[in-house]
């Protein structure tokens, strides 16, 4: 036989992978598995294990609680952020009461609760009162949030040194035993803050006489709703009136007075002359300054609200200040220019600049 070609295999000497290459391989492959391991446990829910969970055990949650901010707090004789006495509430998600707590100063709170999910945990401060969310009711999460504060006098909210406020942690999931709460439950107001600066144009010849505030709310939900308030327009008992207060001839006044929230709505006003009476909305919250010019004596109404045409709501937390500026024109005009600059918390400097057309 004629062989046309030939071939053989010859086993080939393999080279030795060097040591440091096998180190640096280790190392790449543990560091991918740690890279893994942490992106799996991100993915945990925050309290792992919770599905498993047995609800109604003994348990104890530490939560702080903190006030929003205040600006131009050397100003303010009412001091807007602080916390001086705290209730705390916890409901399960049944809207059962499993856990409550009343203290004083510090705003750090250690509550003794039961084990659950889903919980809503409630704060409401500076009430001053410690027995204000004692019996049988209190026991729904239903009734916490039907409850009102009622004023006795129209400037009660701004006799003390600190105001009402409320806040809210929802879906938060207590396990049995001692446990802190990472998320610090953060308060809001439950009042707005209105600031009245009147004065008259130079050389006009007005001199104030007074002034007053008309259609104050003279209560309100402890929680806030989304859009009902806790005052009913046909029912008297429901509103205050600021009364008279003297300017004694003044050619400047300035007011600062806080009020529960107001929410009458809009209306389509397109024309800032149009905010008057006619086209305002039941107690819509409004200010009326008497004045003289020479010897004829005028009457001036600035209807509150957050733009200055349409708008006639004051809310909770807000920051409304209404810088006013009377002109010499007719007593007959009570047209009123009111230039807003938006939507404020009490967090910030809102302002509303308030001119006779």
């Amino acid at each position: 036989m004629i062989r046309l070609f030939e071939y053989r295999v010859y086993r080939r000497q393999e080279e030795p992978v060097p040591f440091c290459w096998k180190v640096l391989f280790v190392l790449f492959m543990l560091g991918t598995l740690l890279a893994m391991t942490a992106v799996c446990s991100s993915c945990q829910p925050e309290e792992e294990g919770m599905e498993d969970m047995e609800e109604g055990q003994p348990a104890t949650i530490r939560l702080e609680v903190q006030g929003e901010e205040q600006v131009d707090i050397a100003t303010r004789t009412v001091n807007e952020s602080v916390v001086s006495n705290l209730h705390i509430l916890v409901y399960n998600s049944s809207g059962e009461l499993i856990g409550q707590k009343y203290q004083t100063g510090s705003s750090t709170v250690t509550v003794n609760t039961r084990s659950a999910t889903g919980c809503t945990i409630y704060a409401v401060a500076n009430t001053g009162k410690a027995d204000l969310f004692k019996g049988y009711a209190i026991h729904k999460e239903s009734y916490l949030k039907s409850m009102v504060y009622s004023l006795t006098n129209w400037d009660d909210l701004g006799k003390g040194t600190n105001l009402l406020m409320t806040g809210s942690m929802k879906s938060v999931n207590i396990k049995a035993g001692a446990q802190d709460l990472a998320t610090r439950l953060v308060l809001t107001r439950m009042v707005a803050r209105v600031e009245l600066k009147i004065k008259v144009k130079e050389s006009s010849g007005i001199t104030i006489t007074d002034y007053s505030v008309k259609n104050i709310p003279s209560r309100s939900y402890y929680i806030a709703r989304a859009s009902e308030d806790a005052v009913q327009a046909a029912t008297a008992a429901h509103w205050k009136e600021s009364g008279v207060i003297a300017a004694s001839g003044a050619t400047s006044v300035s007011k600062t007075f806080y009020m529960f929230e107001n929410r009458r709505g809009t209306k389509s006003i397109s024309a800032q002359k149009d905010k008057t009476t006619a086209n305002a909305p039941a107690k819509a919250t409004y200010v009326v300054i008497h004045g003289l010019v020479g010897a004829v004596t005028v009457t001036w109404t600035v209807y509150l609200g957050e733009n200055n045409t349409s708008d006639f709501n004051i809310k909770r937390n807000g920051n409304y200040t209404y810088n006013i500026t009377l002109n010499d024109i007719a007593a007959t005009d009570t047209r009123v220019v009111v230039d807003f600059a938006g939507t404020e918390d009490l967090s910030s400097a809102g302002t509303a600049n308030c001119y006779l057309a």
